[in-house]
């Protein structure tokens, strides 16, 4: 049983926080990944001849990770139950974290609701909001789903191919629960 809410705003679904290690529920706090504390920006690019490489200068593709390697891939190219698409809150109606982060979203022109591809990439004007719930979803997945956390917690590194610098990153908030477990 869950032991507190917490109000995302008058936009955003009202969510079960879970318990600390005390049992005291108590908010947290979202953060969009800021390459600090053993995360790293690979910049992945494609020769010419079809190869694939790393640059720090021309970035075709960002990768983010945490850790160390071997990495285990948040995505859905590795393993897709760390997958933001696949990843569903049963608490939320099974929904996908995706399709509640992106319908979540508040746009300039007051659009809000919207499908996960036509809010996906967009910026909108509660961000700050946004990047809270997302990472509040994590954590009610990994909640809703213990067995997760012994998968979390046996890897070295955490990597989302996805990922990009200044946006939410399923690895950035798995690699916080994990350290934090």
């Amino acid at each position: 049983m869950l032991h507190g809410y917490r109000q995302q705003g008058p936009y955003l679904p009202t969510l079960p926080v879970p318990p600390d290690s005390a049992g005291a529920a108590k908010p947290r706090v979202g953060r969009i990944c800021s390459h600090a504390g053993g995360c790293r920006l690979v910049h992945q690019h494609t020769g010419r001849d079809g190869s694939t490489g790393s640059s720090n200068v021309t970035a075709r593709h960002a990768v983010i990770r945490h850790g160390s390697p071997p990495y285990l891939e948040c995505s859905s190219r590795g393993d897709r139950r760390f997958s933001a698409f696949a990843a569903r809150i049963r608490q939320c109606g099974n929904r996908s974290i995706e399709e509640i982060y992106q319908a979540a979203k508040v746009f300039d022109d007051g659009m809000t609701g919207l499908s996960w591809r036509a809010a996906k990439g967009r910026k909108a004007v509660n961000m700050d909001d946004c990047v809270a719930l997302y990472s509040l979803l994590w954590d009610l997945y990994i909640f809703e789903n213990p067995q997760l956390l012994s998968v979390l917690r046996s890897t070295t590194g955490l990597s989302d191919i996805f990922g990009q610098p200044g946006h939410c990153c399923q690895a950035t908030e798995l690699w916080r629960i994990k350290v934090r477990a």
